[in-house]
Formats: C-alpha cells, sequence, structure tokens
C-alpha cells in the first residue's frame, strides 16, 4: 500500500528539507513546519497559505489537527532553527514555549510513531461516483461513517467527514475543533493539510458527509481552501445519505485570487 512508503519517508527524513518542500507559501515565503510529539504518535504540520491570508493554515495548527483527530495529547514541539513560533499560538492549542525544541534535524521518532499513517489512506485513486457500482459507492459511504470517529466537534457538536483524492490514495479527514474557535479545521482542511505534511498532492475531488445536515455543504473558508490547493470536483454526502456533486466553479463563482505571491495562484496553480 502506497501509505506504506510515506511512512517510511517520514521516518527516514534526515532534514527538514523534506518537510519545508511540502509547505505551500507562495505569498509569504515562509515555509514553516513543525513537528509534535504526542504519547502514541509523531505528527507533522506545514504552513499552507492562502490568497485569502486568514485562511492560512499554519504549521502549529494543522500538527494539531492530526494529532487531536487521533486523540493524542502533544507533548514536545519541534522546530527547525531560525523559525519562531508565537507564544499566543502556543497558548491557543494549551502548549507553551517551554515545550518548543529547536534541532538542526528533525527527529524521526520510532517505527510505531507512525502507526497512525496507513489509517488515513484508502487504496482507492479515485472519488467519481458516476462510472462505478452501487457497491463500491456504498464502500465509500462506510469509510466517511468510520471517519466521523475521528470528529472533535466539542464545541459545535457537529461532526463532519471528507475523502480527498491525492496522488497516493484517498486520504481522510474529520473536524477538530478548539476553545479558540478560528483556529479549529474543518474535515476538508484537515484532510488538505494532511495531504500535503506527508507528500501526497491534492487530486481532483473530495467527498463531504455531515450526518445531522439536511444539506452538506462546505463552509466558505473551505470552499476558498479548496480552490487554492485545486480541487475542481465536490461531493456532498448528506444526512439522508443522498449525494450530490457540484464543480467548484459552481460552488465559488467569484474565487479571491492575488498576483502578491512568488507563485501564480488560483485553481490550484501553485498549490499542487
Amino acid at each position: 500500500m502506497k501509505s506504506t512508503s510515506i511512512d517510511s519517508a517520514n521516518h527516514s527524513a534526515s532534514s527538514w528539507e523534506m518537510y519545508t518542500s511540502r509547505a505551500y507559501a507562495p505569498y509569504s515565503g515562509r515555509a514553516e513546519v513543525v513537528l509534535c510529539q504526542g504519547i502514541h504518535g509523531l505528527y507533522p504540520g506545514v504552513r499552507i497559505e492562502n490568497a485569502s491570508y486568514p485562511c492560512t493554515i499554519e504549521a502549529l495548527q494543522g500538527a494539531f489537527g492530526l494529532a487531536t483527530m487521533f486523540h493524542d495529547p502533544i507533548h514536545t514541539i519541534w522546530a527547525p532553527p531560525g523559525q519562531r513560533i508565537d507564544p499566543a499560538l502556543l497558548h491557543a492549542f494549551g502548549a507553551s514555549t517551554q515545550q518548543v525544541r529547536v534541532s538542526e534535524t528533525p527527529p524521526t521518532g520510532s517505527s510505531s510513531s507512525w502507526m497512525w499513517v496507513p489509517n488515513l489512506f484508502l487504496p482507492e485513486t479515485s472519488l467519481e461516483t458516476d462510472s462505478v457500482s452501487a457497491e463500491r459507492q456504498q464502500w465509500r459511504l462506510q469509510q466517511l461513517d468510520k471517519t466521523l470517529r475521528w470528529s472533535r466537534p466539542s464545541h459545535s457538536h457537529f461532526p463532519v467527514a471528507a475523502l480527498l483524492e491525492t496522488d497516493l490514495g484517498i486520504i481522510r479527514g474529520a473536524n477538530t475543533e478548539t476553545s479558540i474557535w478560528p483556529l479549529g479545521l474543518c474535515a476538508e482542511r484537515n484532510a488538505i493539510h494532511a495531504a500535503k505534511a506527508l507528500g501526497a498532492t491534492p487530486g481532483d475531488t473530495i467527498m463531504v458527509h455531515a450526518p445531522k445536515s439536511q444539506v452538506c455543504s462546505p463552509c466558505g473558508t473551505c470552499r476558498q481552501t479548496m480552490f487554492e490547493v485545486g480541487i475542481h470536483e465536490v461531493y456532498m454526502v448528506h444526512g439522508d445519505l443522498s449525494t450530490t456533486h457540484y464543480p467548484m466553479a459552481s460552488l465559488l463563482p467569484f474565487q479571491f485570487q492575488s498576483d502578491l505571491g512568488n507563485e501564480s495562484s488560483g485553481a490550484g496553480a501553485g498549490g499542487k
């Protein structure tokens, strides 16, 4: 399974460059990364910027989102030399500067530190539903239901799951929340960040399920983020398990774009 090679790549990383190359920072040039050590695993975080700056996923935010999905409390935060981690952001996640360790090389952990990685990936490579059997669609619905178990909607009590196409297989994500609401991550953005942090390239299609909704529809921030990384098709699985499909251009007809980055943005031109 392809996720095994991802596991091995992360476990054998000898420099921070592997992680900084996965960050997406065309607007600031700050390819920030962290590795957060929990009780059970090691979780990478990479900065994923957005033309709409407030939609940016900070490296620490992404790593904590991963750890929260797996209900793993963070005790140590590793960062490369010269990178500053905002104390206010640390405090927002219940951490402190005393937990930060600066290292010339990233920690590799043990093989058990990356055992969570294969759980994120599914062996399929496509989410297109028009040309597949009802049996395959039922299997996807089952995977969405399993992914909901990772949801941590401690404030909204509104679980959401997502399946994202990547070049290395389907990657799963669930929504996570914190006491500071804007620092939580929706299921779609957790899946996107996880893909980038693990070295996968987001594909064209994402599938989202919110069992408590009559109509499952991504929020505005997720739509802008999906546009930024090049997602073109969205399948929405509603509360009654019916599915509707929309192109991203219909969900976000007037996309926010910027020429300020050092890479061309929009439609995922720089996000892949």
